[in-house]
């Protein structure tokens, strides 16, 4: 499962890649804020892919890799960014900076339940 994780997580984050190095269009927003809720939607399944490529023990992730993978998911917003500023058409923003952020951790944050319900519940079934 870590490998597909890996997988997905590298897939991912080339097609973000790929969507930032277009060059920028007119397009009408369906509602206020569109552009930050798809920067926290697109970063939440890295977030998630990401979480997916770590070890876990029966008890589920540490809180480090929670942290960890928060960290990794900005870094790579924030140099995806940096990236954008040169495309044609596209400009840096710290706003999407920060919802890259937050959706990373968001992501990684429902692996981390997730994990540590389901070792909850295996741990409940054992006794």
């Amino acid at each position: 499962m870590r490998y597909l994780s890996l997988a997905c997580a590298l897939l991912w984050a080339g097609t973000l890649y790929y969507l930032s190095d277009q060059p920028g269009m007119a397009i009408t927003p369906l509602f206020s804020h569109q552009d930050k809720v798809m920067h926290v939607v697109a970063y939440a399944l890295l977030g998630i892919f990401s979480m997916g490529v770590l070890p876990k023990s029966t008890a589920g992730y540490r809180p480090a890799q929670l942290w960890i993978v928060t960290a990794l998911t900005g870094v790579y917003g924030l140099l995806d960014e940096y990236h954008q500023s040169f495309i044609p058409g596209r400009f840096a923003s710290l706003g999407d900076v920060i919802a890259d952020l937050a959706g990373g951790f968001l992501g990684a944050l429902f692996v981390y339940l997730l994990a540590q319900r389901l070792a909850r519940r295996n741990h409940a079934d054992d006794t």
